[in-house]
């Protein structure tokens, strides 16, 4: 299998999965990629399976919520150095606080992990992250009498403010209040501008669009998620499981598919150069499919969870190629 290494080719998904890191981040950098969301959901599931082997009783031991805190924050570590390493140099991380009051608490408290956890700090320089906060942050926290982490939040991106190479978002979105909200009064406030002044006021700077985003496939309104004046056209992503734990291989499907398989402005299909083969395939693709719904799902009755119904059946001859693994 000879690997790729122009980033102007477009690899077979076999052999673009067994790429090494620079040369997939090469790719990224050449292409129209830009800011990249991923929307943090569905983390109490995944702790209590992949860490605690699925043991209910666990949730009621006296330390099963300081465990939790400690290994999601550890874990978010690893996702975001993945994603940069893979050659992303903007992300957004939306924080959604809808919990009941104690879970809330719960997570304001644990809020200045990302400031001063041991992972945090080691990714922020050897990557040389710069770190924004956008939404209602400030107002929050000293609504809530919570005003030191805002100083704390705000030490942060003095801290962080020389670091070139990467940047990161962490946003706030509350049933009282979201970023889009807080963008329209900024908005009013500077008077009538163009998106890209809005965008540079609104930030402090220049900020890519979002391209892709990466969601739990049970997060509610997820355009919600997507941040002010730069996320109005994100390609969606949904993950059965939570994107926290999303893998090596799952980010790179999402890659691969955003590089290479999605439709963009400059394509026009033009059916009549579509050889015969082709054109059956797609035609009994069309037939299998006719009333398929992507987002079709079931509320289980005992779990109180939603989860996703199989839909798309693909012709015969096209299976081998479309399988990923």
């Amino acid at each position: 299998m000879t690997p790729f290494t122009s980033a102007g080719s477009v690899p077979d998904w076999q052999d673009f999965k067994q790429l090494p890191n620079p040369q997939i981040a090469e790719r990224v950098q050449a292409s129209t990629l830009g800011s990249v969301l991923v929307a943090i959901d569905g983390t109490q599931r995944w702790f209590l399976f992949d860490h605690l082997e699925g043991k209910r009783d666990a949730i009621s031991s006296a330390h099963y919520w300081s465990t939790y805190m400690k290994v999601t924050s550890r874990q978010y570590t690893v996702l975001l150095r993945m994603i940069f390493e893979h050659g992303v140099t903007t992300v957004f991380e939306p924080l959604y606080l809808s919990r009941p009051p104690g879970e809330f608490e719960r997570a304001l408290i644990n809020l200045p992990r990302i400031v001063s956890d041991q992972a945090f700090v080691d990714l922020y320089h050897e990557l040389d992250v710069q770190v924004h906060f956008y939404g209602s942050w400030q107002p929050l926290l000293t609504r809530l009498g919570h005003t030191y982490l805002w100083e704390r939040l705000r030490a942060l991106e003095e801290d962080t403010a020389s670091h070139q190479q990467r940047r990161l978002y962490w946003g706030l979105h509350t049933p009282e209040t979201n970023p889009e909200t807080e963008a329209i009064g900024h908005a009013l406030a500077v008077g009538t501008r163009s998106t890209q002044e809005l965008i540079e006021s609104y930030y402090g700077q220049d900020v890519p669009p979002v391209s892709l985003a990466v969601l739990h496939a049970e997060q509610p309104w997820p355009a919600t998620y997507l941040p002010p004046f730069v996320g109005q056209r994100a390609i969606f992503y949904f993950t059965a499981n939570s994107p926290l734990a999303m893998s090596v291989q799952q980010w790179r499907e999402i890659l691969y598919d955003y590089l290479y398989c999605r439709r963009t402005d400059a394509e026009f299909r033009n059916y009549t150069q579509l050889d015969a083969n082709t054109w059956d395939g797609l035609k009994q693709f069309y037939n299998l499919n006719r009333e398929s719904t992507l987002g079709v799902g079931r509320r289980h009755p005992q779990g109180e969870f939603w989860y996703p119904l199989p839909q798309i059946k693909l012709p015969e001859r096209w299976c081998d190629n479309d399988q990923p693994g």
